[in-house]
């Protein structure tokens, strides 16, 4: 946080200066892009699918899409920065906003810049707002369950969802789902989730990309490989149970979830 001026207006937070100066240095090294995703280092993404849908969307350079998990706070709609989507035009109109003040210039109190001590996400959300631009609501209604999921597999599957989490929900009347059906069929993303367990997720979901072979589809292959150290799996995301009720679990990994075929050129 910065020193706070005699107006609480002018508090900075540092996280959130940086990240929405980075907002605009990425719009200028890659003006040609359609899409830019900005997410934490333990959102597991799923491209082939996050392609899949971008890809039906309207023409992101006309369009000023707000994409990622909505929730919404007692003020205001926004997508948590687990992991955020917005096109070209939405990155060109915050390119625009973003350069007209600094954080240390605040000529009102409802200018952006004036709510630079807010999380990022939200200040992103309210920057946006002021320009008419929402979040664009992502749930699946065809397979049933998120798109961009706050939590793992294994947490959605349990309905093990915090309080805040699902009480934003609740604001922005989003069902909170357990079971199969708690997450997309084409899920794009996932959050809380640490490097063993995002590998061995990416693993199980692109097993049959060099060829099918049924015995892959079978959850004894996998079992034994899922993390139990807590340190593996970090402080938000659970070990397996051995009991009978998990066998569902394995028909959402094994049987819902699907990688949607497409060929696109990805660049890191």
């Amino acid at each position: 946080m910065g020193k706070p001026s005699t107006s609480s207006y002018h508090i900075v937070n540092q996280d959130t200066t940086n990240r929405m100066w980075t907002f605009e240095t990425v719009f200028d090294r890659f003006p040609g892009y359609d899409w830019f995703m900005f997410a934490n280092d333990n959102t597991l993404l799923i491209p082939e699918n996050l392609h899949c849908y971008l890809s039906n969307l309207d023409d992101p350079r006309s369009t000023p899409y707000y994409l990622g998990s909505q929730l919404k706070t007692d003020r205001i709609s926004f997508n948590s920065a687990s992991a955020i989507v917005v096109s070209h035009a939405t990155m060109s109109l915050l390119k625009r906003v973003l350069a007209n003040h600094s954080p240390k210039d605040c000529p009102s109190k409802t200018d952006c810049w004036c709510r630079a001590h807010l999380p990022y996400d939200l200040f992103l959300a309210q920057c946006l707002k002021d320009q008419g631009v929402l979040p664009h609501k992502t749930f699946d209604s065809e397979t049933s369950g998120e798109r961009f999921n706050m939590y793992s597999p294994i947490r959605g599957f349990r309905g093990e969802y915090d309080s805040w989490f699902a009480n934003y929900k609740s604001n922005a009347k989003i069902p909170v789902l357990k079971g199969v059906d708690c997450c997309s069929a084409f899920p794009a993303a996932f959050h809380y989730v640490e490097s063993a367990e995002m590998k061995l997720l990416y693993r199980i979901l692109h097993r049959h990309a060099f060829g099918h072979n049924k015995k892959k589809d079978d959850a004894g292959n996998w079992e034994h490989l899922w993390p139990t150290d807590h340190n593996e799996l970090g402080g938000y995301s659970r070990p397996l149970n051995s009991n009978s009720d998990e066998k569902g679990f394995w028909e959402l990994l094994l049987q819902k979830f699907k990688v949607c075929a497409t060929t696109f050129h990805h660049e890191f």
